[in-house]
């Protein structure tokens, strides 16, 4: 499976991604990963992602934050890990 901006996909026998489902673990150093870009949709959809998954509670998962590296770049991981962060803010604000 690789990162979209609202979900996952499929990957494809070519996908330059992780495979979730394979049960294995890939590693591969940081200076050999290819950054990809995103648009303003998909970094907005990042950021609703990211702010829905804090809001549930969910920790960031090192494999996830690699691959929307990989695939959507720096601007996109920026936009998911803020919207990440003021959804967990959000949900502790409601806590109280």
């Amino acid at each position: 499976m690789c990162p979209s901006a609202d979900g996952w996909r499929e990957s494809g026998a070519n996908a330059n991604c992780f495979d979730h489902g394979s049960g294995h673990v890939a590693m591969v150093a940081l200076w050999q990963m290819s950054e990809g870009s995103s648009s303003g949709q998909e970094n907005a959809n990042l950021y609703l992602r990211g702010a829905n998954e804090g809001r549930a509670g969910e920790h960031l998962d090192d494999m996830k934050v690699l691959e929307i590296l990989e695939v959507f770049g720096i601007d996109g991981l920026r936009s998911y890990i803020v919207g990440h962060m003021e959804g967990l803010s959000d949900a502790a604000n409601e806590e109280e």
